[in-house]
């Protein structure tokens, strides 16, 4: 497999940048990309007790954080780059050698690999090595699917990787090439179980189970309601229940996996686009918010909740 060793200008941040950001201090809950601020912003404090503060990175065009924290992919003028160090002291490392300008990222749970996609080179990518020296596999084309492309989930160390047209999802293993998994009306989001055996992808009307195994993929149905509209799914840490952000009605569902029964559902008072997995354990990211708007926050466990977190505006 022919592997391209990344071309690495690693430095810290420069020092008029370095002045503006802000010391963390008390408990870290993660970072988030705010689209209403295009910034990177850290969220301090615990879930009903948290504020997002001020930025430490700014002008930010597109940014994909990892789910330990510690690790962003950003666009900016000056290019693509991998960010370390988030809960410290930010270190920017350009990345050169790309396929192309990536319009999607999406991160391994692990926070090992981050995969990009390029609609103009028509290709997805891996990138690994984040913590030491940044390598990129080689593309896979996806040339052949034809019309927008839009990933989706990855097991845990994005060795398996799920991505849709508007009528189907298919999959890349490793470096293989893509193949249909499954024709599914409008797929647009995705959910890997922790060992990647099992798979839940949502449509337009229709839940899919997608079981893997040695001899081959089961498609099973999971749950049909076409007045419930999903904006985001993701599972329990114990693989056991299924969370369902909705985008109409507002609100997050709880699943029992094993039961295809739902639990719960909780009230929302915006819309969700997200569920993105942050470093406390159980806590989930909801997605944008507005100008002016809080940020919320989804805190998983037997007495599941939602939270607003206030935001803390520059030079407040």
């Amino acid at each position: 497999m022919r592997t391209l060793i990344l071309t690495i200008a690693a430095c810290l941040v420069p020092e008029t940048l370095r002045a503006q950001v802000p010391e963390i201090h008390g408990p870290f809950s993660g970072v988030v990309f705010d689209h209403a601020s295009r910034s990177l912003r850290p969220l301090l404090g615990v879930p009903g007790a948290a504020y997002l503060a001020q930025p430490l990175l700014a002008a930010v065009d597109l940014a994909s954080v990892a789910p330990n924290g510690t690790l962003a992919l950003i666009i900016q003028e000056n290019g693509v780059e991998l960010v370390r160090n988030l809960d410290l002291t930010p270190q920017h490392i350009p990345l050169k050698d790309l396929a192309g300008l990536p319009d999607q990222a999406l991160w391994a749970p692990d926070s090992s690999t981050v995969v990009v996609y390029s609609a103009a080179g028509q290709c997805l990518q891996r990138l690994r090595g984040l913590t030491e020296a940044p390598l990129a596999e080689s593309p896979v084309d996806l040339s052949s699917i034809g019309g927008p492309v839009r990933l989706l989930a990855a097991d845990r160390q994005a060795r398996r990787i799920l991505f849709s047209s508007d009528r189907a999802v298919y999959l890349v293993v490793e470096t293989g090439p893509a193949a249909l998994l499954a024709h599914i009306e409008n797929p647009a989001l995705a959910a890997f179980t922790s060992d990647g055996q099992d798979l839940y992808v949502a449509g337009a009307s229709q839940w899919l189970e997608i079981r893997h195994r040695s001899g081959g993929d089961t498609v099973l149905p999971f749950t049909e309601d076409s007045l419930f509209r999903p904006a985001a799914l993701a599972l329990s840490e114990d693989d056991r229940l299924l969370y369902a952000a909705g985008r109409s009605p507002h609100l997050v569902r709880v699943y029992d996996r094993a039961t295809r029964s739902l639990l719960t559902e909780i009230p929302l008072e915006q819309e969700p686009s997200a569920l993105q997995r942050l470093p406390r354990p159980g806590l989930y990211h909801l997605g944008s918010r507005k100008p002016g708007e809080p940020l919320w926050l989804f805190q998983a466990g037997p007495q599941a909740a939602v939270y607003f977190v206030p935001v803390r505006e520059e030079g407040k």
